[in-house]
C-alpha cells in the first residue's frame, strides 16, 4: 500500500511544512537566540513631582508612552497613585508595594489614535483628525493627581513585618541591656527620633497588571510652615513688583553671640616727679607698720586668668615706693594713671582696644538639620475667571508658579507687562530641610490691572542749523520700546514766547526741516517724544534751541 494511501491529505501537508522547516534550520548553520517576549505592562510614569502644599500634597507626572521594554505606545488604560505612612527608614519598596494603598480611583488613558495612512508621492496629505471628545488623557501628556491630608494621612500603617522585627529586638534587648548612654555636650546628644513620612509612588496599569512604579518619594507629616500675608503689589514701567513680609512664626537659627564693641585706647599720662615729691626712704631693716603695708594682689577670677598677664616681677634691688606722687594720686583713672584690668572689663575681654569685635561660635545642639525658607509666587485666576470642568488628572490653568527655583529674598518682579491685562499673585513659604521640601498653603491674592502712564525720556542734544528759506533740525533717538514718534514744537523767540506744534502726527525721523519760516526772523524750537499708549504718554521737552532763518 502505498504512502499516500495510508496518511491522509492534511497530514501530509503538515509533515511536509515541518520538513521544510528542519530544512531552513540545517541550512542556517547555527540555531537563533531567542526573541525577547513582548511586555504587556506600561512603563513607570516619567518626571514624577510630589510636593505637599498646605494640607494638599501635589502628585504631578506624565502618562507612560512606552511598555517596560521601551516599545510603545504603552499598554496602559489608567494610572494610580500609591501611598503610605510609616516611619522613615524603615519602608522598603517591597514593603510599599505590599500594603500601600491608591491616593485616587485612576487616571483614565486613551488608547493610541490609528496611524495615519501611507500618502503616495504627489497627493495631497490627509486633513488632521478632530479633537477628541472621549474622556481620558492621552500617553505622554502631563497629569495631577491631589491627595487631601486628614488626620487619617498622618497615622503609621502597622505593618506585621516591622511589628516582628520590633519584637524581636525588644527581646534583644532585654537579654543583653544596653548599656547606658553617656551625654557629654555638645559633641554628643540624645539619639535622634524616628520621624514619620508618608510615602508615593506612582504607577501604570493595564488592567490588573499594574507596570512598573516610579522611586519612593517621602513627604513629612509634620507641620507645614506658614503663609505670609498678601504680597503689595505696584505698576513700574516695564514691569510689575511685588514685595511681602516673611511670615511670623518660621524656625529661626541660632544667633551668634557678638562681644561687646571696644572701647576708646585710654591714654596714659604719668606726671613727672620732682626731687621734692620723692617719698621718703626708709631702712632696708625697718619693718613697715601692719597698716602700712599694701594690701596684696588678689588672684585672677575665671573670667581674667587666661586674658589678663600676671605684672612682671620687679628686681629685688629696686626700691618700691609705697604712695605715689601727690600728682598722680589726684589725677583721675584715664588723665594722670591708667585703670585697672579689673575695671576696665571690655578692654580685658577684647584684647586690643582697637581689634575688631569677636564673635563667639555657636554650636546648635538640635538633632534636626537646618531648615532654609524661600518664597513661591503663583499667578492665580483673574477676577471673573470661569475654570472649565476637567476630567479627573487634567492639569488646572491656575496656580502657575512663576519662580523656579524659589526666591529667597522678599522681593520679586514679573516683567511679563501688557497694557490693560488683570494679574493676580499669590505666595507660598518653601521650607527645605535637608532633601525634604514642603510648602505652606497659598497667601491671600493681590491683583492690578496694568496701565501705562509712564512717558518716555526727554529727547536728547536738540541742535538747529540754518539754510536758505529753511531751519533743520537733529537730536538723538530715543530707546523706548513702545515709542511712537516725535512732535516738533516752534515759536517766536522772544520772552514767554508760545510754542505750538508744527507736526500733525508723531514723526518716527530724528530730523526735521521747517521750510514754513520767513528770513530774518529768529525761531525757537524744543521737541517731545509719544508713546503708543492710550491715551498717549507725553515727554518733557528737550533742550531749547533758537535759529534765525535766511
Amino acid at each position: 500500500m502505498s504512502f499516500h494511501r495510508l496518511v491522509p491529505r492534511h497530514r501530509r501537508q503538515r509533515l511536509a511544512w515541518v520538513a521544510l522547516g528542519f530544512l531552513a534550520l540545517g541550512g542556517c548553520g547555527k540555531k537563533a537566540p531567542p526573541l525577547a517576549p513582548y511586555s504587556k505592562v506600561p512603563s513607570a510614569p516619567p518626571e514624577v513631582v510630589i510636593r505637599r502644599k498646605g494640607d494638599l500634597v501635589e502628585i504631578r507626572f506624565k502618562v507612560p508612552g512606552v511598555n517596560s521594554d521601551g516599545r510603545g505606545p504603552a499598554q496602559v488604560d489608567h494610572v494610580k497613585a500609591f501611598a503610605l505612612t510609616g516611619p522613615g527608614k524603615a519602608i522598603t519598596a517591597p514593603l510599599f508595594v505590599k500594603h500601600a494603598t491608591p491616593v485616587n480611583d485612576g487616571v483614565f488613558v486613551r488608547e493610541p489614535p490609528p496611524p495615519p495612512p501611507d500618502v503616495k508621492e504627489g497627493d495631497p496629505p490627509p486633513p488632521p483628525p478632530p479633537p477628541r471628545t472621549d474622556p481620558g488623557l492621552d500617553q505622554s501628556q502631563p497629569a495631577i493627581v491631589i491627595d487631601q491630608l486628614t488626620s487619617d494621612s498622618f497615622t503609621p500603617t502597622v505593618l506585621p513585618e516591622l511589628e516582628k522585627l520590633k519584637k524581636a529586638d525588644e527581646e534583644a534587648k532585654e537579654k543583653n541591656p544596653p548599656k547606658p548612654l553617656v551625654v557629654t555636650p555638645p559633641d554628643f546628644g540624645p539619639p535622634i527620633p524616628v520621624q514619620t513620612f508618608r510615602y508615593y509612588a506612582v504607577a501604570g496599569l493595564n488592567g490588573k497588571r499594574k507596570g512598573t512604579m516610579s522611586a519612593l518619594v517621602p513627604v513629612p507629616v509634620d507641620d507645614p510652615p506658614p503663609a505670609p500675608e498678601a504680597p503689595t503689589v505696584t505698576v513700574a514701567e516695564g514691569r510689575i513688583d511685588l514685595k511681602w513680609e516673611a511670615p511670623d512664626g518660621l524656625r529661626r537659627p541660632i544667633i551668634k553671640v557678638t562681644l561687646p564693641p571696644p572701647t576708646a585706647p585710654v591714654p596714659v599720662a604719668v606726671a613727672p616727679v620732682t626731687p621734692d615729691e620723692q617719698p621718703p626712704q626708709e631702712d632696708e631693716d625697718e619693718t613697715p607698720k601692719p597698716e602700712e603695708q599694701e594690701p596684696a594682689t588678689p588672684p585672677p577670677t575665671d573670667a581674667t586668668a587666661s586674658i589678663v598677664p600676671a605684672p612682671p616681677a620687679q628686681p629685688a634691688a629696686a626700691p618700691t615706693p609705697k604712695q605715689p606722687s601727690a600728682a598722680a594720686a589726684q589725677a583721675p583713672a584715664g588723665e594722670g594713671r591708667a585703670a585697672p584690668a579689673a575695671q576696665n572689663p571690655d578692654a580685658a575681654a577684647t584684647g586690643t582696644a582697637n581689634e575688631a569685635p569677636k564673635t563667639l561660635p555657636a554650636r546648635t545642639l538640635s538633632p534636626y538639620p537646618t531648615t532654609v525658607y524661600a518664597y513661591a509666587v503663583y499667578e492665580m485666576a483673574p477676577s471673573g475667571f470661569t475654570p472649565p470642568v476637567l476630567q479627573p488628572g487634567f492639569v488646572p490653568s491656575y496656580p502657575v508658579q512663576l519662580t523656579t527655583p524659589p526666591v529667597t529674598t522678599l522681593k520679586w518682579s514679573d516683567a511679563r507687562f501688557e497694557v490693560g491685562v488683570e494679574r493676580c499673585y499669590a505666595l507660598r513659604t518653601v521650607a527645605t530641610t535637608g532633601t525634604l521640601i514642603v510648602e505652606s498653603a497659598l497667601s491671600p491674592s493681590a491683583c492690578v490691572k496694568t496701565q501705562d502712564v509712564f512717558a518716555p525720556a526727554a529727547p536728547k542734544n536738540l541742535a538747529a542749523v540754518a539754510s536758505e528759506g529753511a531751519i533743520n533740525l537733529i537730536w538723538e533717538a530715543n530707546t523706548e520700546g513702545d515709542l511712537a514718534g516725535y512732535i516738533v514744537l516752534r515759536g517766536p523767540a522772544v520772552e514767554g514766547g508760545k510754542l505750538v506744534p508744527i507736526t500733525p502726527a508723531p514723526i518716527k525721523e530724528t530730523t526735521f526741516r521747517d521750510m514754513k519760516v520767513r528770513a530774518g526772523v529768529r525761531y525757537a524750537y524744543v521737541v517731545v517724544a509719544v508713546d503708543t499708549a492710550t491715551p498717549q504718554n507725553v515727554s518733557a521737552q528737550s533742550n531749547r534751541v533758537e535759529e534765525t532763518a535766511r
